[in-house]
């Protein structure tokens, strides 16, 4: 039995306690658990835009980073896992190891098999102008993904996206209140996939928000082709 999902962390209450992995274990004889962790930076800016691209959110990244607490329930899962006899746990760093997915997968599952298979970029991050954009329609309209982001991101998918990152402030701020628990979490992962902030933020100039023609036409026949013009 081969299950996967992004939410195996956030409803670990729901299901990893000592009762329903010894019911498991009574149908199966070890349960082999796969996880990918992402560094902080770059879980922070992915998780910010998915809030504003799915979940409605309106606010910036610096407001976005003061709540963010992620972390904390990805070393509570990794440390119910190391309590709980039955299960093996493996644990690679996907910042490290996102272009060998596949053949971290099959090494996992015991193969020698790599399938090759080439497919299209799909769900790829917004641009700065884009989330701009996003954050304002959802003022008016609440979870509205499906009106402009959606769409940009599936018609333009080659278009490059922006690293979406907080001011200098806020993101000191973010690393002294995640740094311990990061800490917690890298004595229970291999050295080589421990998690690791980014050693300075980018010090290249603010980030202009700015719309190409294909970009400005996608949102136009999106947005505006749902809206019904009154006589």
């Amino acid at each position: 039995m081969l299950y996967s999902s992004e939410f195996l962390f956030a409803v670990q209450k729901n299901w990893l306690n000592r009762q329903v992995i010894d019911q498991l274990l009574t149908k199966f004889d070890c349960i082999n658990v796969l996880i990918f962790i992402r560094n902080p930076d770059e879980m922070l800016s992915s998780a910010y835009q998915q809030s504003v691209k799915r979940g409605g959110y309106t606010d910036t990244i610096e407001k976005y980073s003061e709540t963010f607490n992620f972390f904390r329930d990805v070393e509570i899962f990794l440390k119910k896992l190391d309590q709980l006899p039955g299960i093996h746990p493996t644990v690679y760093n996907y910042s490290f190891g996102r272009s060998r997915v596949a053949s971290l997968l099959s090494k996992w599952l015991g193969s020698n098999e790599v399938l090759d298979v080439s497919f299209p970029p799909i769900n790829r991050s917004l641009t700065y102008a884009e989330i701009a954009l996003q954050r304002e329609i959802n003022v008016f309209f609440g979870k509205s993904g499906d009106l402009v982001a959606d769409e940009l991101c599936e018609r333009l998918p080659e278009l490059r996206s922006d690293v979406i990152r907080p001011n200098r402030d806020a993101w000191l701020a973010f690393r002294a209140k995640n740094l311990p628990t990061i800490q917690e979490i890298n004595n229970l992962v291999p050295l080589a996939e421990r998690l690791a902030f980014e050693e300075e933020l980018d010090r290249a100039k603010p980030m202009q928000a700015t719309l190409d023609v294909a970009q400005i036409q996608v949102i136009a026949q999106s947005l505006f082709g749902k809206l019904v013009r009154k006589a």
